[in-house]
């Protein structure tokens, strides 16, 4: 990981967002997320429930939608 981690640029590296929210099987959306302000389309999103290689398509205030469904619910 460390080395996958070291050949991405630098700019990718340091937009690094964490948050939490509440995805569910079978949805592209994840909700119930406190603050959307630092998240933008096109970025990457990683965790439990959420399929390799899901971005971004849309932020609203409270949630995201995903360019791929949701795998689990939680």
């Amino acid at each position: 990981m460390a080395s996958e981690l070291a050949s991405l640029p630098a700019a990718v590296l340091n937009n690094v967002q964490t948050f939490t929210g509440n995805t569910h099987a079978g949805s592209i959306i994840v909700d119930g997320i406190s603050n959307t302000s630092a998240l933008q389309t096109g970025m990457v999103v990683s965790g439990t429930g959420i399929a390799v290689g899901s971005q971004i398509v849309f932020v609203s205030t409270t949630s995201i939608q995903l360019s791929v469904a949701c795998t689990l619910t939680g």
